[in-house]
């Protein structure tokens, strides 16, 4: 894997780094509004998903959805007017997407929700297939849901 990443073999994956854990907080790093910087990558034409799986409890997908709601930006208001779509893999409801922007009859669109099922916190850890389907779509392809 590391080799395929271009990581080189003397680093080591650590999950978590307590000392810098602690030199974020202590500058408040750790903590900030995102709205603000979401909203002008919006206004500047950058694509925004906002991922959630259905079971975290830390960064829920409810809290997720309404926080969409809330930003100021150009697709907000066709957001909260359009409808969650069941996304389906393989024929199988992996999850709900509702998504705003230039559609063009089958795309994720400018400014995209997910909800996946059965994941908790880490996505790409409890539905493997349908996070790589999702980042494929998204990054490479913006035809990855179906909304005729």
């Amino acid at each position: 894997m590391k080799a395929a990443l271009g990581v080189p073999n003397e680093v080591n994956y650590k999950w978590i780094s307590t000392n810098i854990s602690r030199a974020f907080t202590r500058t408040g790093d750790d903590s900030h509004d995102a709205m603000p910087a979401v909203q002008e990558l919006l206004e500047d034409g950058v694509r925004v998903f906002n991922l959630a799986g259905d079971t975290d409890f830390a960064c829920n997908f409810i809290g997720a959805f309404e926080w969409m709601h809330q930003l100021d930006s150009p697709y907000t208001e066709i957001f909260r007017a359009s409808r969650n779509t069941v996304w389906k893999l393989n024929g199988k409801a992996v999850g709900e997407v509702r998504a705003a922007g230039d559609l063009g009859g089958r795309t994720a669109g400018n400014f995209t929700w997910l909800r996946i099922y059965e994941a908790g916190h880490w996505v790409s850890y409890d539905q493997r297939e349908v996070a790589l389907e999702f980042f494929n779509g998204f990054t490479i392809s913006p035809s990855w849901v179906d909304y005729t």
